[in-house]
């Protein structure tokens, strides 16, 4: 006579639900974050607005810190796809292929800004003020935007786009400052369409003035 196969008791496993479960999580905890702040929200809003219990939070993460964490770099992936960085370091073929280039990048920034402003101010205000890590990886992100541009400015340089002697690196980090500031102010409501317009136009006129080859187009 054959033994009946038991089966195991409790629900069957569902395939990838830890996985579902976890971003279900973050995707809350974004919500929360950047209604309320951080320091403001409890583990136990997280779950409310997650739609599970306070243990299943407490299952897939130690801390709301390390919560914080894994938003933060949902975050910043949502923030990498919408800016093509790959094109951004792409050689140019002329200076004003570089100039869009530079304006494009803050036009999706501008972009991404206006369709969901929490993105940004999460990732360059509300993470690196709450956890010492996140402040640094906010800089490595800023780095790494730093980076691709000082890859298409070395290009350029290569091709006789833009002037010898521009140390690619330097310039790369002081466009990206350039860029940034304008939206920090968008964060808090001080930076108009106008003003925008008028600081992408003093970005390129400075990037202009100090990066072209007087003799390349």
């Amino acid at each position: 006579m054959t033994t009946p196969t038991r089966r195991p008791r409790g629900r069957p496993k569902q395939e990838g639900l830890a996985e579902q479960r976890r971003e279900q999580i973050v995707q809350a905890a974004y919500e929360v974050f950047t209604e309320q702040g951080y320091r403001a929200t409890t583990v136990s809003e997280i779950a409310r607005h997650a739609g599970v219990g306070q243990g299943t939070v407490y299952r897939y993460f130690d801390s709301k810190v390390e919560i914080l964490r894994e938003v933060f770099d949902w975050s910043a992936q949502r923030g990498f796809t919408a800016l093509d960085l790959e094109k951004l370091a792409a050689p140019v073929d002329s200076f004003a292929e570089l100039s869009d280039r530079i304006r494009n990048l803050a036009d999706a920034l501008t972009e991404l800004a206006d369709q969901d402003p929490r993105l940004l101010k999460l990732l360059a205000v509300e993470a690196s003020a709450a956890d010492p890590e996140l402040q640094q990886r906010v800089v490595g992100l800023e780095q790494m935007l730093a980076s691709r541009i000082a890859e298409a400015l070395a290009a350029g340089i290569d091709n006789g786009r833009i002037r010898s002697g521009v140390p690619a690196r330097v310039y790369g980090h002081l466009l990206i400052s350039l860029v940034l500031p304008g939206f920090t102010d968008m964060f808090y409501a001080r930076m108009t369409p106008s003003l925008r317009a008028r600081h992408a136009a003093a970005v390129s006129d400075l990037l202009e003035r100090a990066l072209r080859n007087g003799t390349a187009p």
